[in-house]
C-alpha cells in the first residue's frame, strides 16, 4: 500500500507531499483516503501522480503490444492506409517517457521533475524514485528497507546481488537498458517487459521475493482518471486475478467463462438489490452470432409500475452503469490487498448510495482505496483519519492534511459537514461576491 507520495515540478505542483502513514512505528499505511478540495486545487493532479507511476511501469509493454496490434512494419502500416505512418509515430510517442514528460512536466518549471513513492508491502518499506529533465528520465532508484535494489542513471546501472540472482537475466536487462533508457522507457518498465517475455520459472528464480512482490503490487494497481472514465476504462477490470468477467457489460463468451459469468451474475444481483429498491436482480443473456461466436450481455431485472421488465445495460442511467463497473473494483480491494485510485468517484452516483458503499467498505477493506470526491455526506460517516483536504499554505503552495490532525477541535457530535462548508477546516473555495446581473449590465453598458 502507498504510505507516501512526493513530487516536484509535476503538473501544477512545485513541491507536494501526500502522507498516508497510519502509524510511523508499525510501518502501516491507511487503507482509505477520501480527498476533498476546491476546484482547481490539484485533486486530479494528485491522482495523476499515481497514474504516472503506472504509465512509467507499463510503457515498454504497451508500445510493444501496440506494435503487434498495428503490425508496425512497412507492410503493416500500408494495411492501414498511406497516411497512417504519422499516426503510428504519434501513438508510440504517447506511450514513451518523452510523451509522458510532455503531459506531466510542470509548465515553466525551473528544475527537474521528480517523483518518489513510498510503499509498504508485507511490513517492508519500498522507496521508488525517478528524476526527469524535460526530454528524458535522468535517474531511477528502488530501495527496500533502505537497501538498494537497483539504481541507474544515463550511463550507469547497478544491481543488488541480493535481488538479482541470475547473470543471464541481468544481461537481458542491461541490453534493454542500453536500448531504451532515457527518452523511451524506465529500467523498471524494461524489467516488467522482460518478465512477460521469458519463462515465469526463469524470472522468479532470477529475482528476490521482495522485488517480485513490488512488481506484483504495480501490476494490480488500478488508477482511473476522469479521462479514463469518459473513454470507458471502467468497463474492463485491469487485473490479472480478476474474480469476475473481463468486461462487466458484454463480451465474447466461451465455456471457460461459465463459472465466472455465474459468479458475476450472482454478485451483481446481491449488490444492486441491496442498494436499489427497483432492481431485483441482474441476468446475462448468451447470444450466438451467425458465425457461431457467442456473446454475453448484461440485463437489469427491474420492477416498475407493478411490472417486471428487463433493461439492457446500454439503456440504464449513467450512474447505474458506473456502479456496475465500479463493483468489480470494490470487490477486488475487499478481497485482496490491491490498491485502487479513482478521481471524482461521486460523478454520476447518488450521494446516499455512495455513503452506503463507503460505510460498508470501512468494515471490509483488505486493500487500499484512494478517491477524490465532492460528496460532503462522506465527511459525516467516514473515519476522520481517512478524510484528506487539499488547500494552499501562506506561500500559495498546495498542501494536504487529514481531518484527524485537527484533534480535539472535533468532538463527538460536531457538525463536521457544517464546519467544513464554513471553511473551518480549509479546502473550500474562497469566492468573492458574484452577481450575474452585474455582469450582464456591465456588458450591456459597454456595447
Amino acid at each position: 500500500m502507498f504510505s507516501k507520495v512526493m513530487v516536484e515540478n509535476f503538473t501544477s505542483f512545485d513541491h507536494f507531499e501526500f502522507n498516508l502513514i497510519e502509524n510511523k512505528t508499525d510501518k502501516k499505511a491507511k487503507k482509505m483516503a477520501v480527498i476533498y478540495g476546491e476546484n482547481g486545487i490539484g485533486k486530479t493532479c494528485l491522482i495523476k501522480c499515481f497514474k504516472f507511476l503506472k504509465h512509467s511501469y507499463m510503457s515498454l509493454l504497451n508500445t510493444e503490444e501496440l506494435s503487434v496490434f498495428f503490425g508496425a512494419t512497412k507492410g503493416g502500416v500500408k494495411r492501414f492506409g498511406d497516411d497512417s505512418s504519422a499516426f503510428f509515430v504519434s501513438a508510440f510517442d504517447e506511450y514513451r517517457i518523452s510523451g509522458y514528460i510532455k503531459d506531466y512536466f510542470k509548465i515553466n518549471a525551473k528544475g527537474d521533475m521528480k517523483t518518489s513513492y513510498e510503499i509498504i508491502l508485507n511490513k517492508k518499506k519500498y522507496m521508488y524514485s525517478m528524476t526527469f529533465n524535460k526530454k528524458s528520465i535522468a535517474s531511477e532508484k528502488l530501495l527496500c528497507n533502505g537497501d538498494i535494489v537497483f539504481s541507474c542513471s544515463t550511463n550507469r546501472i547497478d544491481f543488488s546481488e541480493r535481488d538479482f540472482l541470475n547473470e543471464e537475466l541481468k544481461e537481458k536487462l542491461i541490453s534493454s537498458f542500453g536500448m531504451y533508457f532515457g527518452e523511451k522507457h524506465t529500467l523498471l518498465s524494461c524489467l516488467n517487459y522482460t518478465r512477460r517475455n521469458v519463462s515465469l520459472s526463469f524470472f522468479k528464480a532470477g529475482i528476490s521475493k521482495e522485488l517480485l512482490s513490488f512488481m506484483n503490487f504495480l501490476d494490480a494497481l488500478m488508477v482511473v482518471t476522469k479521462e479514463d472514465e469518459e473513454a470507458g476504462y471502467f468497463r474492463v477490470v485491469h487485473n490479472r486475478s480478476s474474480f469476475f468477467l473481463p468486461s462487466i457489460s458484454s463480451g465474447n463468451y466461451s465455456e471457460r467463462l461459465k463459472e465466472r459469468l455465474k459468479r458475476t451474475e450472482s454478485a451483481l444481483s446481491m449488490f444492486f438489490s441491496s442498494l436499489y429498491s427497483s432492481i431485483k436482480s441482474v441476468e446475462y443473456d448468451i447470444v450466438v452470432a451467425d458465425s457461431g461466436a457467442q456473446k454475453y450481455h448484461l440485463f437489469f431485472i427491474e420492477k416498475k409500475d407493478d411490472e417486471i421488465i428487463r433493461i439492457p445495460y446500454e439503456l440504464e442511467s449513467t450512474g447505474t452503469k458506473k456502479m456496475a463497473n465500479l463493483f468489480a473494483s470494490l470487490y477486488e480491494i475487499a478481497k485482496t490487498k490491491n490498491t485502487i485510485v479513482i478521481d471524482e468517484i461521486d460523478n454520476g452516483i447518488n450521494d446516499i448510495l455512495l455513503r452506503s458503499i463507503f460505510e460498508s467498505l470501512e468494515e471490509s477493506l483488505s486493500g487500499q482505496f484512494i478517491v477524490t470526491t465532492h460528496n460532503t455526506l462522506l465527511l459525516k460517516y467516514a473515519i476522520k483519519k481517512n478524510i484528506y483536504l487539499l488547500d494552499r499554505d501562506e506561500n500559495d503552495h498546495v498542501v494536504s492534511y487529514s481531518l484527524d490532525e485537527f484533534g480535539r477541535k472535533i468532538q463527538a457530535g460536531t457538525d463536521i459537514i457544517g464546519q467544513y462548508l464554513k471553511g473551518l477546516y480549509g479546502g473550500v473555495p474562497q469566492s468573492g461576491a458574484f452577481s450575474m446581473k452585474y455582469i450582464v449590465e456591465a456588458l450591456d453598458n459597454n456595447e
